[in-house]
């Protein structure tokens, strides 16, 4: 029995061209798959002809990628998603955003895979959450030691507080402290 492949719709393929255009397409990664779905949609840009099947397979891959929009509007910082901690920064080599996830002991590439399609500007640290964090890891949330009196009271740093905006005057740590 032969199975037939019909040519994949015209409004399959606009809604493929709209996706591939709102998502964060990066470099290609080491996976055959990747590579034939990208040739996909390289056939779907350029107006050539592709089955419903195929063309299916480029609209799940595209789904998987982080928004454009969500990915642009962060800047590089610390974030925090419940009760999870990521540092979001700018790669030296791409110029892309990543983010690490904080495991306890420090910042983990691995771990934070994938986050920056998930984290959004409203997820920024604030100054009381990092407060909570430095008083709970005894560091601040660059994984710095809090070693005076200043950064042990505010939880972090002073480095930390001028690069997020944060507080940090010694005047307004009461005179009890410590």
């Amino acid at each position: 029995m032969q199975c037939t492949v019909y040519e994949a719709s015209g409004k399959a393929q606009t809604y493929a061209r709209t996706l591939a255009a709102e998502r964060v397409i990066g470099e290609p990664g080491p996976y055959r798959w990747e590579t034939e779905v990208r040739e996909i949609l390289a056939r779907i840009q350029n107006g050539g002809r592709v089955s419903g099947p195929e063309c299916s397979r480029v609209i799940d891959w595209l789904k998987t990628l982080p928004e454009a929009a969500a990915a642009a509007a962060l800047v590089p910082g610390i974030y925090q998603v419940g009760d999870d901690v990521y540092k979001v920064q700018r790669s030296r080599q791409s110029g892309r955003l990543y983010a690490q996830k904080h495991t306890g002991a420090g910042f983990d590439y691995d771990a934070g895979r994938g986050m920056i399609g998930v984290l959004r500007p409203e997820h920024l640290m604030t100054t009381v959450q990092a407060r909570v964090f430095g008083q709970r890891f005894g560091m601040c949330v660059n994984g710095h030691p809090l070693s005076d009196r200043t950064s042990r009271y505010f939880g972090y740093g002073e480095t930390c507080a001028n690069n997020n905006g944060w507080t940090y005057d010694p005047h307004l740590v009461p005179a009890d402290f410590e």
